[in-house]
């Protein structure tokens, strides 16, 4: 049996950081709603993006009210750590037998990544139309959370510290996380592309807006892939403690505050014709309307980078 440290301790370390990670998602989820809770109907107003806009909002909103799972995850994060720690002190066979609260944390939390990565794909779909690519990782994303939940009713069943259990199901917990890593890189690196490509435009505005997203995106795969590195990493080296399923936990609430973080901080979209000036600095009063407005089109779709 695992020492009381990578196991107990485990569960305990990630317990407090995924509560931190919670309040950061509830605070910024709180910002957003704030800030944006009037997006689609202003936008519905808005020239020919309003439809892409008020789909775009209503699916952010869809993921963000199914955080709701966060909090009721946490609890039970907090009530297996209290069981294990408090009411079964000292007794080193709790470890052989989690507590149900444990393996309802461990559910809830499956349905975060491909949640968010359905949201990516659908995003990279509606930039780039290409559909095919795009429906094969949304598949394959929920393909993983199906094979996340085989695990956790095999884990209910015999306990998720079952040597036997995590040895029989090295593969598929090795694919599933490394998906997890492979997603992050495609997604960012097709983004970077495309943005880059759509960089030259003589609109100042619209460059920098668009290098400050290329910016946030690898910034997002940076986090957001380090974190399943780690996740892997240590899994294939130590699988038979809770250090990985802890490193984990974490990561998947990394993955939702980013997206919050970036909504947040995405660019008020622009007036027509108002704040859209050529890199010489001198407005181009020769620069049909239609022009403008496909610049702006663009530039609201690259700001919706979550």
């Amino acid at each position: 049996m695992s020492g009381v440290g990578n196991t107990l301790g485990a569960v305990q370390a990630a317990t407090a950081v995924s509560g931190f990670l919670l309040g950061c998602l509830i605070v910024q989820g709180y910002g957003y709603f704030k800030r944006y809770a009037r997006d689609p109907w202003g936008i519905k107003c808005t020239l020919a993006i309003a439809s892409v806009h008020f789909r775009v909002i209503t699916f952010i909103r869809l993921i963000l009210l199914f955080r709701t799972l966060g909090a009721a995850q946490q609890l039970s994060m907090v009530a297996a750590d209290y069981n294990m720690s408090i009411d079964n002190f000292g007794e080193r066979d709790i470890l052989a037998r989690l507590p149900t609260s444990f393996g309802v944390a461990f559910f809830l939390d499956l349905f975060n990544s491909p949640l968010v990565e359905s949201f990516y794909f659908w995003r990279i779909y509606k930039l780039t139309d290409k559909l095919w690519p795009c429906a094969i990782g949304t598949v394959l994303s929920w393909l993983r959370c199906a094979g996340w939940t085989v695990f956790a009713a095999q884990g209910a069943k015999e306990g998720y510290s079952n040597f036997s259990l995590l040895d029989s199901h090295t593969w598929l917990l090795a694919i599933t996380v490394g998906y997890g890593l492979v997603a992050n890189i495609c997604v960012a690196s097709i983004m970077v592309v495309f943005l880059y490509q759509n960089r030259n435009t003589t609109f100042m505005r619209t460059k920098v807006i668009i290098d400050r997203l290329i910016l946030y995106t690898v910034q997002t795969c940076l986090i957001t892939g380090l974190g399943y590195g780690t996740t892997l990493v240590t899994f294939l080296t130590m699988k038979h403690t809770f250090i990985w399923l802890g490193i984990l936990a974490c990561t998947s609430r990394v993955c939702t505050n980013c997206l919050l973080a970036e909504l947040n901080d995405r660019p008020m979209r622009p007036r027509l014709g108002c704040e859209m000036y050529r890199s010489d600095a001198t407005p181009d009063t020769d620069t049909p309307l239609e022009e403008v407005e496909h610049h702006s089109s663009k530039l609201f779709q690259y700001s919706t980078r979550e």
